[in-house]
Order: C-alpha cells, then sequence, then structure tokens
C-alpha cells in the first residue's frame, strides 16, 4: 500500500477514536527558528515576521520527501475537522478527490 495513503488511513482512524484531540493537536502551532522556517519540505506557518510549525507541517515535511506532489489535507467542513485525504499540487494549488467531486 501507498505508504501516504497509510498516513491519512491512521490520521482518520485517531480522528475517529478522538475528533477533539485530534482537532487539538492540529490546531497546534509552536514558534520555530528560522533554519526551520527555511526547510525544503516541511510546512511553515509565517505571519508578522514570525514562523510557527505543526504536526501536519512536519507530516507533510516527510510527505514530500515521497512525493514532491502530494501532501495530507485536513478536511474542515462548518469549522469541524472531518477527515483527512491525500492532496495533489498542480501549478501550487491543492485538490483534493473531495474538491475534484464538488464537495
Amino acid at each position: 500500500m501507498d505508504a501516504i495513503q497509510t498516513l491519512v488511513d491512521v490520521l482518520n482512524e485517531a480522528l475517529a477514536m478522538d475528533r477533539a484531540a485530534m482537532d487539538h493537536l492540529l490546531s497546534t502551532r509552536v514558534p520555530c527558528n528560522s533554519m526551520l522556517a527555511e526547510h525544503a519540505t516541511v510546512q511553515v506557518w509565517h505571519e508578522a515576521g514570525q514562523s510557527a510549525v505543526g504536526v501536519l507541517g512536519l507530516l507533510n515535511g516527510f510527505v514530500g520527501r515521497l512525493a514532491p506532489n502530494r501532501v495530507v489535507v485536513a478536511v474542515y467542513e462548518g469549522g469541524t475537522l472531518m477527515r483527512f485525504e491525500v492532496g495533489t499540487v498542480v501549478e501550487g494549488e491543492v485538490t483534493t478527490m473531495a474538491w475534484r467531486l464538488g464537495g
């Protein structure tokens, strides 16, 4: 099985077991230094001169090493974390199966 899909499956299993914990974990970011902020594949949040990293950014750093055009996406509906999906990056834009199906 595809390692990235396996990662998404595990994240979805954890989400089904404890949505509140997974939502809190995903919304938590910690300040990071410029070396990490400039990492080639780890996704880092930047705002007002500050950088921070979260668990999904680290996981996508791993995914970026396996397949540079794929990412793990947290799908929210109405502000609620619903599921994780594998996304595809094309020309800087991320699409997922749900997006392609219109929902």
